[in-house]
């Protein structure tokens, strides 16, 4: 949200919609696809008044959701 200065409640929106999407059809994070996490996204800022394209690449997405990442990301930003 950061990197792409998406508002977190357009943020949050998203991401809220997008486990809502996975966990009716029992999915997975990575079992989502870019396609649908796409058209979510764009569901999601329409209802914020909002007419963004989904700035991430697929390879992008895919690395948000790797729980890796995120701790990792998280344990760069504050130790230094």
């Amino acid at each position: 949200m950061r990197k792409y200065q998406i508002p977190f409640r357009v943020g949050h929106s998203f991401s809220g919609s997008l486990v809502r999407y996975a966990k009716q059809r029992g999915l997975g994070p990575q079992a989502v696809s870019f396609d649908d996490a796409k058209r979510i996204f764009a569901e999601s800022i329409k209802v914020h008044g909002m007419d963004l394209r989904f700035p991430l690449s697929e390879r992008e997405f895919r690395d948000t959701l790797n729980p890796v990442n995120v701790i990792d990301s998280d344990f760069k930003r504050y130790v230094k």
